[in-house]
């Protein structure tokens, strides 16, 4: 703010000379013009940064501590997934789905809003879009929090619905499955050639495994992990490979060739 916007006629005179050199903002004027929340509405105005409000009720107040993942973003994508996976659509039924706030009997802070709102969202995760937004417009959490709080929750819905599926159709606790696809078993090979080892795991409630498989020699011990190994110098002699997996149970695979 300015001199000539603080004086007389200026957008900043009612913020006062002593506010010169200060930071303003044109927003949700806070609580504190508020009296009656069942009649009151703050309205927009010039304000001082320093007297920043979220649009909440004052009790909820932006946190004073480093940002976290925002949990709205994860359950809320999570829980769009799973809705996903249930349904076999990512729409809402017929399309479109909705949510009435009525005129002045949404808002609890202040009266509001001043007409009927309808939200509508075409998919569930235009839903959780939503819901992210929502905290950062509230002034709990930046962008930086809801991003990766999105992105968790893509990874627990199918998880969460993978778990529960595992419950309905009684393969809860089944120990995953690991299998060597190369070389072949009983296969022999050239001291010093470079010899490619492929398999794969997967498991009904942990899903791919295969970059979990840990590979060993009964001659060598551990050669590595992952789907794939090319190996060079395995000592001569007759070699039990194992490609051992473990999924989140505690419960394991072995699949071997000799």
């Amino acid at each position: 703010m300015t001199a000539a916007t603080t004086a007389p006629g200026g957008i900043h005179e009612h913020l006062g000379t002593a506010s010169i050199d200060k930071i303003a903002l044109y927003a949700w004027r806070g609580p504190d013009f508020i009296v009656d929340p069942e009649t009151d509405t703050a309205g927009v105005g010039w304000i001082l940064c320093e007297n920043w409000w979220p649009y909440q009720r004052p009790s909820f107040v932006t946190p004073p501590f480093a940002g976290y993942v925002s949990g709205h973003s994860t359950y809320s994508r999570a829980a769009a997934e799973v809705m996903t996976l249930i349904t076999g659509d990512q729409y809402f039924p017929g399309g479109m789905g909705t949510f009435l706030a009525p005129q002045n009997e949404f808002l609890v802070f202040e009266e509001g809003p001043s007409v009927d709102i309808t939200l509508q969202w075409a998919t569930y995760a235009d839903a959780s879009d939503e819901t992210s937004l929502s905290r950062i417009y509230g002034g709990i959490h930046p962008t930086a929090d809801d991003i990766p709080g999105r992105l968790m929750g893509f990874v627990i819905g199918p998880d969460a619905f993978n778990r529960a599926q595992s419950y309905f159709n009684g393969t809860l606790g089944s120990p995953p499955t690991a299998t060597i696809t190369s070389p072949a078993d009983g296969s022999s090979h050239a001291e010093g050639v470079s010899i490619s080892f492929a398999g794969s795991a997967n498991d009904v409630e942990d899903g791919d495994l295969t970059a979990s498989v840990s590979w060993a020699s009964s001659l060598d011990g551990f050669l590595g992990t992952g789907g794939s190994l090319s190996l060079s110098t395995l000592s001569p002699g007759a070699h039990t490979i194992t490609a051992d997996v473990i999924d989140s149970a505690g419960l394991t695979a072995t699949a071997s060739i000799s």
